[in-house]
């Protein structure tokens, strides 16, 4: 039984969850843009504060691409921005995993909800293994179950790649060398 003040979700609802350009990776092998499951992670802010949820969007109140519109996919100042990827969740296998999803509405994203009780993510400069497998393993798992949604604009594989593209050009060595050649010096 529901009351006024329950904030949880059906088992039932679809949910969004944007996936910032960071998260995004070129798999040459697929040609295809993969997501990293560190996407799936709690944030850390800067001050140390850790996010007490996941943010994702309610597909019952709003549709992928006010949910793009909110969230942006922008190119600003040399800088990419926002997040062009939308992956999909059912709030019923999230629930199998023994997380919760509240309801979290604000006047500019009605669609707001949270996925709680996922692992803290590692302190900063610390090794933290054990909260750094527990929330990796975790945020694999979601990853698994999330479902492609879609892209917030059209040219998302095109900057993904060439971004990709341009962070391997800098790790080729200057002369191409035959694979029976030993390695340069370190």
């Amino acid at each position: 039984m529901s009351d006024a003040t329950d904030k949880s979700i059906a088992c039932s609802e679809i949910l969004l969850r944007g996936i910032r350009w960071k998260h995004l990776e070129w798999d040459e092998e697929a040609a295809d843009v993969t997501v990293r499951s560190d996407a799936f992670i709690r944030q850390r802010r800067p001050d140390g504060t850790v996010d007490s949820d996941l943010s994702v969007d309610r597909l019952r109140y709003s549709t992928v691409e006010q949910s793009f519109a909110r969230w942006g996919t922008l190119f600003t100042k040399g800088k990419l921005t926002g997040m062009p990827v939308a992956r999909s969740l059912h709030t019923g296998w999230l629930r199998d995993l023994g997380l919760r999803v509240l309801a979290s509405p604000t006047p500019e994203n009605p669609a707001h909800a949270g996925i709680h009780g996922l692992p803290e993510p590692p302190p900063p400069n610390d090794s933290g293994r054990l909260q750094a497998t527990a929330a990796s393993r975790m945020a694999t798992k979601l990853l698994l179950l999330s479902r492609f949604a879609g892209y917030g604009r059209d040219d998302v594989r095109e900057q993904i790649r060439r971004r990709h593209q341009h962070a391997t050009a800098g790790l080729l060595p200057p002369v191409a060398r035959d694979r029976d050649d030993p390695p340069p010096p370190e």
